[in-house]
């Protein structure tokens, strides 16, 4: 399979393929943004809570990989998160020893009730 880039700047081969890598790994975390958390149907019209639930969904997916690599587990991503919806249990291991998680853990329910106050205020405008 071959790709093409097109640039401005003199690269050599080695940093072109750092470019493309980065360029890339954007690109995935965008794809695994969508379809875990479905951001492009999001509705808030609010930008510091449309900048928070971005937050909040990325390190949800950054705490995942991370106790993937930690169990060396294959399960995908989404398994892994419907488990931990399913057992409460199972996300303090998903959350391991990291401190920020634990913070987030800790104020899930503010959160919850502030995302969840946004959301139906935007279902509501989107109605009238």
């Amino acid at each position: 399979e071959w790709h093409y880039y097109i640039s401005s700047r003199q690269l050599s081969p080695q940093q072109l393929l750092h470019h493309a890598r980065m360029e890339w790994s954007v690109e995935s975390m965008h794809w695994l943004l969508d379809v875990h958390f479905e951001e492009d149907w999001c509705l808030i019209q609010d930008k510091v809570v449309q900048q928070h639930l971005n937050m909040f969904r990325k390190a949800a997916i950054n705490l995942i990989k991370l106790f993937k690599e930690r169990t060396q587990t294959k399960r995908p991503i989404s398994n892994i998160m419907l488990d931990c919806l399913i057992d409460l249990n199972y996300i303090l291991c998903v959350v391991g020893e990291n401190w920020f998680a634990w913070f987030f853990w800790m104020h899930i329910d503010k959160i919850t009730k502030i995302c969840y106050h946004e959301y139906i205020k935007s279902c509501r405008s989107n109605w009238i």
